[in-house]
């Protein structure tokens, strides 16, 4: 019996620390919890999402902070792989570390760290951006005291190789048309890294996607650069009359954000609309009408 109590007595003991350390647990993560509501946070990662070839780009790493709070590091990544880390708080020796990345070259008189009361940002500029240059960038920023909160934010860069300088190119066919005529176009764009998205305007009006063809893209002989080709025909109608005579077709070819180049062409019409035809014929027939009521009431007067 007395061991038997014995056991019970220690298996009491045994719950109540472990309920106690519960306890514990959970008052350090809400303690923990309030300690980093609204605390550090990243509030924005800018840059363009896509440039050309061996622009320059600059990347800027927004946050917001307590006034208790100080920063313990700042780094950056290129798809996972870190190439910067800053350490504003470290000696001149410590304070910047650069990891090798392809494609990363840092333009050095450009980096700057700005700390404000409740917000600071750091910026970087990258150089000579290649082929290589394009992935995803990540900010990521410590605070430099317990629990030691950490942020960040991820952005996806593109790097473009321009189309040459002749495209887009159009033709249409025929380039003199009357009502109810077919104008055929083709638009092409020549060698760029990746191929442009080619659209059809016809008098400033947008081409839905349903009446153009399916774009198509070669890849060259070297096997980077590529071409696009698309084409649509359309019929002319009474609306087309609408520009002095004119239809204005136009081709655009756009890379993300950072080509947009258009060409045009005119298609003059000629003829008459069918609404003018039917005007004129009820004008005829208004006319003739007159002219036999005219000589009737001549006939009678005699």
């Amino acid at each position: 019996k007395l061991i038997l109590l014995d056991s019970l007595l220690q298996e009491s003991v045994f719950n109540t620390k472990v309920d106690m350390t519960k306890s514990w647990v959970l008052v350090i993560a809400i303690v923990l919890q309030v300690e980093t509501h609204n605390s550090l946070t990243i509030t924005g990662l800018d840059f363009p999402s896509d440039i050309t070839l061996g622009q320059s780009v600059t990347m800027t790493c927004k946050f917001t902070v307590l006034p208790n709070q100080k920063v313990d590091s700042i780094k950056w990544y290129k798809d996972s792989h870190e190439f910067y880390r800053l350490l504003p708080s470290g000696s001149a020796k410590d304070k910047e570390k650069y990891f090798f990345t392809p494609g990363v070259k840092i333009d050095n008189s450009s980096k700057e760290f700005t700390l404000h009361p409740g917000s600071g940002e750091h910026r970087i500029s990258l150089q000579h951006t290649d082929l290589q240059s394009s992935g995803s960038y990540r900010c990521q920023i410590t605070e430099s005291q317990a629990p030691f909160h950490t942020e960040q934010k991820d952005g996806t860069l593109n790097v473009i190789i321009r189309p040459e300088e002749a495209s887009p190119m159009m033709s249409a066919m025929p380039t003199v048309g009357s009502l109810g005529q077919e104008i055929n176009l083709r638009c092409s764009c020549d060698r760029s890294k990746p191929a442009a998205q080619l659209s059809f305007y016809i008098n400033g009006e947008r081409v839905p996607e349903a009446r153009m063809s399916r774009q198509e893209t070669k890849t060259e002989n070297d096997g980077l650069l590529e071409s696009a080709y698309r084409s649509m025909n359309f019929i002319i109608e009474d609306s087309h009359y609408s520009n002095n005579g004119l239809i204005e077709v136009k081709c655009n070819a756009k890379i993300g954000e950072a080509y947009w180049k258009t060409t045009s062409a005119i298609i003059h019409l000629v003829g008459t609309p069918s609404y003018m035809l039917e005007s004129r014929s009820r004008a005829n027939a208004g006319y003739s009408m007159l002219s036999t009521m005219v000589l009737l009431l001549v006939f009678a007067s005699t």
